[in-house]
């Protein structure tokens, strides 16, 4: 039996999804301009040791239980991130000072990679990044933080070496080397592209890590030993292949 339906024009739906994005977007910048100058006020106002050290590892922490949860029981994962978080305190080497912080960071790049629709992600990135390009100055915020950090020995991201033998050393000796340290936001941000293109396809999601990889790498030639913002040239890199895969649909 044939049934007579009234569709409405399809017409009508355009502007309320562009609409939707339009919000998506906006709440992005405005929550990231926030995040950027609440961190800008209250950085210089506290303790390294007493906040900013336990801070990061207690988000390491969560963000190694999540990641681990996705392959083991809760109280496998749980063991895992206890080790992966105390094992630099007993032994302080960079490889697995790096091992706490890409597991960690990938955790936390899962969760925040749902938290936001694919234009708000891109939208937060960006913003971020031009925050970042006044932030790291040679007496911007971040820049001081970071020396700040480091003059306690408190390492705020991805030790990479000036050689392979490198990552074998102790943290004491590598701080008093040439090298490079990505930042926590600068791991997670573009990660979260990643992992947003890995729920579909993960060969493409291979190719926005990539991408990512080519920023640093060319965030590298430049650097020469001074400080440079890592989340411009991170963000063009996987961002490029991430909004090609999305105008494709590959991006849910």
């Amino acid at each position: 039996m044939a049934t007579a339906y009234r569709l409405a024009p399809a017409v009508a739906v355009v502007p309320a999804v562009t609409s939707v994005a339009g919000t998506q977007v906006a709440s992005a910048v405005v929550t990231a301009l926030v995040i950027a100058g609440l961190f800008f006020l209250v950085l210089r106002r506290l303790s390294v040791r007493l906040f900013w050290a336990p801070m990061f590892d207690l988000a390491l922490f969560f963000g190694c239980w999540s990641l681990g949860l996705n392959f083991f029981p809760w109280w496998g994962a749980l063991g895992i991130a206890i080790v992966t978080i105390a094992l630099p305190r007993y032994a302080p080497r960079v490889s697995w000072h790096n091992l706490k912080v890409v597991l960690g960071t990938a955790g936390t790049a899962v969760y925040f990679s749902l938290a936001l629709a694919p234009a708000g992600l891109i939208a937060f990135l960006g913003a971020m990044s031009i925050y970042d390009l006044f932030a790291v100055r040679r007496q911007g915020p971040l820049t001081v933080l970071l020396k700040d950090l480091l003059h306690e020995q408190v390492i705020p991201g991805l030790i990479i070496p000036p050689s392979f033998k490198g990552f074998g050393a102790r943290l004491e000796e590598v701080l008093r080397l040439p090298g490079t340290v990505l930042g926590y936001g600068d791991l997670v941000l573009p990660l979260a592209l990643v992992s947003r293109v890995a729920f579909v396809d993960p060969l493409r999601a291979l190719a926005v890590l990539l991408g990512a990889m080519a920023g640093l790498a060319f965030l590298g030639l430049r650097a020469r030993g001074r400080p440079q913002p890592a989340l411009p040239a991170l963000t063009l890199g996987a961002g490029l292949p991430f909004c090609v895969f999305w105008l494709q649909g590959y991006v849910l």
